[in-house]
């Protein structure tokens, strides 16, 4: 079986609940390939038909964008900014400042770290003595990220039924929503395309009835040159860090979830977070050129 690795929804923090919700994300052990594509209206399918030509030759992405994290149920919302790397097919990295990081390397290593309660996991997927596919491609196409990546149309409606929400002069609106819960990484997801180039400049995420994650991109570069400086491990003081290591070599665990929306900060690790400690090695993002 080839295991792939997952791109994370990212929320706020990930927290060990939500890097076994990660672990269990395996193209194989989901129906992602069993699905039926649903059938869109005409329009829907023009825009998804332009999307699929656009994102043909995208074999990078860097994109910034402020991040707004809302609970219902808890009455909560916070805010950061952060940034994406992406370099088909196999190397990503999701930073959200002062929140957490998420890094997948070509080596089907993740770094995934909890930046308020200094908690970094590590997860290496496969034997080294059997080297795997590259994973990370394998399951964008099952979350919102899948419009950042040379994809195509059917596997959106693989996702779920996709309508028009509205259109005008520069921007066409869709939404994804989830015909079935299992496996998912959201129960529904608004995307917002720009005309020019078809890439989001907003991408909206219910995971459920009670959350919502809100991307706004402030910048979006399509096929910079990213290398893999942009991916490295950051250098952090071990004893100011709770980390753990895992290697996934067969069977995923039992726990399946959507990764990135485990156990959110309490309000006094919020406190904590903003009062004096050494600086996070995930403070500082990568530079990167156009």
């Amino acid at each position: 079986m080839s295991a792939r690795i997952v791109l994370a929804a990212a929320c706020l923090t990930v927290g060990c609940e939500g890097i076994e919700r990660l672990a269990s994300k395996f193209p194989d052990e989901t129906p992602m390939r069993s699905r039926k594509p649903i059938p869109v209206e005409p329009d829907v399918e023009k825009v998804l038909d332009d999307w699929q030509r656009r994102r043909a030759t995208t074999n990078s992405v860097f994109a910034k964008f402020t991040y707004t994290y809302h609970d219902q149920a808890f009455k909560k919302e916070c805010k950061s900014t952060g940034s994406l790397r992406y370099r088909h097919p196999d190397a990503g990295r999701i930073d959200i400042r002062n929140w957490s990081a998420e890094i997948w390397s070509k080596n089907n290593e993740f770094w995934s770290a909890n930046v308020p309660e200094r908690r970094i996991a590590i997860f290496e997927w496969s034997d080294p003595k059997q080297p795997s596919d590259p994973m990370l491609f394998g399951v964008l196409q099952d979350s919102q990220w899948v419009w950042l990546t040379p994809s195509d149309k059917l596997t959106i409606q693989k996702q779920g039924k996709v309508t028009k929400v509205s259109e005008d002069a520069q921007t066409v609106v869709l939404r994804v929503e989830r015909t079935e819960r299992a496996y998912s990484f959201f129960s529904q997801v608004t995307v917002h395309l720009r005309k020019s180039d078809l890439l989001p400049s907003k991408i909206v995420v219910m995971e459920d009835v009670c959350t919502e994650c809100t991307y706004v991109f402030t910048e979006m570069l399509e096929n910079p040159e990213i290398d893999d400086t942009q991916f490295a491990k950051p250098k952090f003081e071990e004893g100011e860090w709770k980390i753990t290591r895992q290697r996934i070599t067969t069977q995923p665990p039992q726990k399946h979830s959507v990764p990135g929306s485990g156990k959110k900060p309490s309000p006094k690790a919020n406190a904590t977070a903003k009062s004096a400690k050494p600086p996070s090695p995930f403070s500082a993002e990568p530079h990167i050129a156009p």
